[in-house]
């Protein structure tokens, strides 16, 4: 799993789509560090189960390859699931800080203006006072 992976990287079989690398094949590789060993320890048999049952069963190993590519796709799709969900709460942090930085703006622009208004009206009642006294 390792190889297979390592070579799709170093050949840059990157699919977009699926977020992951592929084999020549076309199938999803996993990378090694974010497979799911307990969920695929599951599904690998033991030595003497895999030679019992593969004397009686003909489709066994088929089946046992089967379940763990589903154990193997289950861990990308985990993967993809962290990423998008780290993704959001990035993207959720970033939208509380421009709304915080917008209020303070707005803050600003509002006591701006009020300092403003008032300066104007000093203005005003000085001008006043001048014609009185003139």
């Amino acid at each position: 799993m390792f190889v297979a992976f390592e070579e799709a990287k170093q050949a840059k079989r990157w699919d977009e789509q699926r977020k992951c690398y592929i084999d020549p094949q076309g199938n999803p590789i996993v990378d090694s560090k974010s497979v799911y060993f307990n969920a695929f320890l599951d599904v690998i048999p033991t030595a003497g189960e895999l030679y019992s049952k593969k004397k009686d069963d003909k489709n066994f190993v088929a089946q046992m390859e089967k379940r763990i590519k589903e154990v193997l796709l289950a861990s990308l799709k985990k993967k993809e699931e962290e990423a998008i969900d780290e993704n959001v709460e990035m993207m959720v942090e970033k939208l509380k800080k421009t709304t915080k930085e917008a209020v303070m703006t707005e803050k600003t622009k509002v006591k701006t203006q009020t300092e403003s208004s008032k300066s104007s009206n000093n203005d005003e009642s000085i001008g006043n006072n001048d014609e009185i006294y003139t």
